[in-house]
């Protein structure tokens, strides 16, 4: 062979090399992400039923402080007093108060805790040491909103009265809303968009014997300010009582029934997107931006209760027989979280169980963590951040 020969092979080799190396990338990339895929799937399918505790720190508050979720760490709050803390332990912020019944709500950096059938209320938004409001009845329900707007419903002898204020604007009354007990009926449940222009309520009135509920729906915006107390619609559920109101996003509101719950856009005035009825009673409702879960009571002759999830369009995502023992239900990004005193389950909305475990002690509260599979446990004596693990092999 000549050299010119030689030549041309070796540049002929080097061509079919170059066409394929578009081919064996493709190849490779393709083999990662098979591989990923796979891994990903025996992380999600994996089901758990043991934890290894990765750092916890003791409790140094007693046993009548109430723990919720506030941003990635915790509030708790007493009689006494509150505080923001990280998993970690350390200290967001403090505020004091001196409540009989304290009850809190949050939205973003705010906090706001009333003295249920008392006359304060404090609000913390992790910068200051909070402002109070004092009103002049005692307070039944308490909301805020992510800006420090705050709803407080009070009641009367024969009246009740929802008063708006900003508590941004040095607790500035935005709004007072009156109702006659004997003609409207007294709030149920109130709440706030997270925007704080928006509020919907639940009424209930008996009259005769019978009950009526109705849910109004107000904007504080230009839409409403021509409106009678800023009402831009209603829904009468006649005898059905309307336990619980909720704005899940600034825009979608959730109202829940004892046998049915109903969503509806809300961007200025309410539109229904769609409801769903059930023969069994609701025994238990868990709201996110992107869902709506129910328990429902065993039906005749079945075992079992029965958990169903859908989306806010209503498309079904999750239907399932449950047999758990539980006191606590949320919904926490794409699972379901029951726990009791010393039980918890996880759920998937694919309606794979992902863990089944017992604790060594009482949990007081049970939220997901940051990372896949961690999750911060309250119980008696510490707080804890815990990874799940599977102990015994199927």
């Amino acid at each position: 062979m000549s050299a010119e020969d030689n030549t041309m092979e070796t540049q002929e080799s080097a061509k079919r090399k170059i066409r394929w190396k578009p081919v064996i990338a493709l190849i490779v990339a393709a083999v990662i992400i098979g591989v990923s895929v796979w891994g990903i799937q025996i992380v999600y399918r994996k089901d758990y039923d043991s934890y290894q505790v990765l750092h916890s720190v003791k409790r140094a508050d007693g046993n009548q402080v109430t723990y919720l979720k506030y941003g990635d760490g915790l509030l708790k709050y007493s009689k006494d007093g509150a505080s923001a803390i990280k998993t970690d332990g350390s200290i967001l912020w403090n505020g004091s108060y001196d409540m009989d019944n304290p009850k809190a709500d949050i939205a973003g950096d705010y906090v706001a805790i009333a003295d249920v059938g008392g006359k304060t209320v404090s609000v913390f938004n992790g910068s200051n040491s909070g402002t109070q409001i004092t009103v002049l009845n005692p307070i039944t329900q308490i909301c805020v909103a992510n800006q420090g707007v705050v709803a407080v419903a009070m009641s009367e002898e024969d009246s009740d009265v929802i008063q708006i204020y900003d508590t941004a604007q040095n607790n500035k009354l935005l709004l007072e809303i009156p109702t006659n007990v004997a003609t409207s009926g007294f709030p149920i449940d109130i709440d706030l968009s997270p925007d704080g222009k928006k509020m919907v309520t639940s009424y209930m009135m008996v009259k005769d014997g019978a009950i009526s509920c109705m849910v109004n729906f107000y904007n504080f915006g230009d839409v409403g300010k021509n409106n009678v107390n800023r009402i831009v619609g209603a829904r009468d559920f006649g005898s059905n009582i309307v336990a619980k109101v909720e704005f899940v996003s600034n825009n979608k509101v959730c109202i829940c029934t004892e046998k049915q719950f109903s969503v509806y856009s809300m961007k200025e005035i309410p539109e229904d997107v769609y409801s769903k009825k059930f023969s069994s009673t609701i025994k238990s409702i868990a709201f996110s931006d992107q869902y709506v879960a129910v328990v429902l009571e065993k039906a005749e002759g079945k075992s079992k209760n029965r958990v169903a999830a859908y989306r806010m369009n209503g498309k079904k995502v999750l239907g399932a027989a449950i047999d758990y023992s539980y006191k606590k239900f949320e919904i926490s990004g794409k699972e379901l979280l029951f726990y009791s005193d010393t039980h918890c389950n996880i759920l998937r909305m694919n309606g794979k169980e992902k863990f089944d475990g017992d604790f060594k002690k009482n949990i007081l509260f049970f939220m997901s963590g940051k990372t896949l599979n961690h999750y911060v446990l309250v119980d008696k004596d510490q707080v804890s951040v815990i990874r799940l693990e599977k102990e015994n092999a199927q």
